[in-house]
């Protein structure tokens, strides 16, 4: 009434600041409770809505960092060191009209590398900050590309965007991108090599600060789908004379074949001993080779210790040491490289833990090297070495600067990684696999919206304001088939198993792994401490009763498992 019109009165940019301020502090329970108190903040969707205004075109997001400026000055200075991703996916080649700018989009906003620009563009490169010790993220800038792109442009681009970041308080530390051809250009006008006889660079002086450094790095899990690409397309990994020597190996060669013979052996198999290996892990298809799972799978612990059991059975030749030996070395520098807990972290606080780590990581940078990819004695250097060595070189350097410079107690590896920018793209891909650039555009951008009120459950700006439904469901399905489930089933159903069922020792062994596997969670779950009760169900590796089934248990294990009593 006071200003003469019945409709309400626009909101401030002043107190929408303030608003977003206040939604990041409290979370989406709390901001609304504020309101219900009759405190004056707009309704959370008037929030989304004056965010529409972002045009969202081609380039550096500058509208993006003046909305991050409050969203910053929140998070503490652990938080604010971070890494900037970027990566490429693939979309349709098409004009599209675009409403936001009324423009028609559709061209490369990047020359190709010999600088012409291409009539159409068929890629979208995405710029992503990503939280060094916590898991925020931001897209912060993209371009359309043709099939290449020039270095130089894309290297402007990230320094740009370092310095943007930089003015609002950030700490840039490192740029995460694969070994695509494209990205490789960008490495080398940066400076980055690794090679057989050249020295490793993987830094360059940082942009903001000349006492700084840049770390340049490949992206972890990419590198990991590359050397399984080695294998699976026939190549051979020869292996050094030294570490085949060290580890008492009987050949210099990895090879798919034994892999192949593993499969084939548990095809008939109800109790496999390597479960997680499947055919689509030897022969991927062309969208399955896009999975890093398999990578995972094929090359997993369980693979290797499955190879050694056969090869103490004699049911493989003893040169197929040299592929389970491979096999377990790379899962464990896959496990250390990506670690986003703190049991696999690296920290100072557990002192024997961390020289274990570190001399692993130091001997994975020694063995790739000196190791050989290739077919039929032609061999050559391998951007998957200049991969894994560059990304294990920069992660040791990085833990040691955030460790002993800045003072952190731990860090976790996973936090150099692609996964957030991969998991960007699997959001735009839900609906179409190969967007056109309007719906490209439109997808980014509101899902940068989302990512912008996206706040981080762990960091020091966040109270966890969610209620998951679905999980609630599960949860009551689940017990109201525990209810309805007679007691002994399962005491049945293991019964007729083993009744009924003629299994071969290997399959013996994997019952009792499982049985050991099992009976581990159940303790651990349920913290169960009774001697009497413990004493019954598990028993010592020295246990004479058990000898004949406890070795896949041995192979397979980390120290952790438990050998059930017989």
């Amino acid at each position: 009434m006071k200003h003469g019109s019945m409709r309400g009165r626009r909101w401030s940019n002043e107190t929408l600041t303030k608003a977003c301020k206040i939604r990041l502090a409290c979370g989406g329970v709390g901001y609304d409770l504020l309101r219900e108190f009759n405190y004056p903040l707009p309704a959370q969707r008037t929030l989304r809505l004056r965010m529409e205004h972002l045009k969202f075109s081609p380039g550096i997001l500058h509208e993006v960092f003046n909305a991050l400026k409050p969203k910053i000055e929140l998070m503490i200075e652990e938080e604010k060191h971070c890494a900037l991703l970027l990566d490429e996916m693939a979309i349709s080649p098409r004009y599209d009209f675009d409403p936001s700018t009324g423009i028609v989009i559709g061209k490369p906003t990047l020359p190709s590398s010999d600088n012409n620009y291409e009539e159409l563009a068929s890629h979208g490169l995405v710029y992503m900050l990503s939280g060094a010790t916590s898991s925020w993220k931001q897209v912060v800038g993209y371009q359309l590309t043709g099939k290449s792109f020039d270095a130089n442009m894309v290297v402007n681009d990230i320094k740009n965007i370092i310095h943007e970041g930089e003015k609002l308080g950030l700490k840039v530390d490192v740029v995460i991108s694969d070994m695509a051809g494209q990205n490789q250009a960008v490495l080398r006008q940066l400076g980055i090599r690794a090679g057989r006889y050249s020295p490793v660079r993987g830094a360059t002086q940082h942009p903001c600060d000349p006492q700084r450094k840049l770390y340049v790095s490949p992206d972890p899990p990419h590198i990991f789908k590359n050397l399984r690409d080695h294998l699976t397309n026939g190549s051979v990994i020869k292996i050094p004379n030294e570490i085949v020597a060290i580890h008492q190996l009987h050949s210099d060669e990895v090879s798919i074949k034994y892999i192949e013979m593993l499969l084939n052996k548990e095809r008939e198999m109800e109790l496999k001993m390597a479960p997680y290996l499947k055919e689509s892990c030897i022969k991927p298809s062309h969208f399955e080779k896009m999975k890093v799972s398999l990578a995972v799978r094929l090359l997993h612990h369980d693979t290797g210790a499955a190879i050694r059991y056969c090869v103490e059975r004699n049911l493989m030749p003893k040169e197929a040491l040299t592929t389970a030996w491979f096999c377990e070395t790379m899962f464990q520098w896959f496990k250390l490289i990506t670690s986003r807990t703190r049991s696999l972290a690296l920290s100072e606080n557990i002192p024997d833990k961390y020289d274990q780590a570190t001399k692993f990581l130091q001997d994975q940078i020694s063995l790739f090297h000196k190791i050989k990819i290739g077919t039929s004695n032609r061999y050559a250097w391998k951007p998957v070495q200049t991969g894994v060595i560059l990304a294990t070189t920069n992660a040791l350097n990085l833990a040691e600067y955030y460790i002993k410079n800045k003072g952190f107690h731990y860090v976790c590896l996973g936090h150099f990684t692609q996964d957030a920018i991969e998991n960007l793209f699997s959001q735009i891909r839900f609906v179409n696999p190969v967007p056109s650039p309007k719906y490209f555009k439109m997808a980014l951008r509101l899902i940068s919206v989302a990512q912008y009120f996206k706040t981080n459950r762990r960091g020091n700006y966040e109270i966890d304001d969610s209620t998951y439904l679905a999980e609630f469901f599960s949860v009551t399905q689940r017990a109201h088939l525990e209810e309805e489930q007679p007691e002994d089933s399962l005491d049945e159903l293991i019964l007729d198993f083993v009744v009924q069922s003629r299994i071969s020792a290997s399959e013996e062994q994997s019952l009792y792994y499982l049985a050991g596997s099992l009976l581990a969670k159940i303790i651990k779950r349920y913290t169960l401490n009774c001697p009497i009760c413990l004493a019954f169900v598990k028993t010592e590796q020295e246990d004479p009763s058990i000898q004949e089934l406890k070795r896949l248990t041995e192979l397979k294990a980390f120290g952790k498992l438990i050998f059930a009593s017989r």
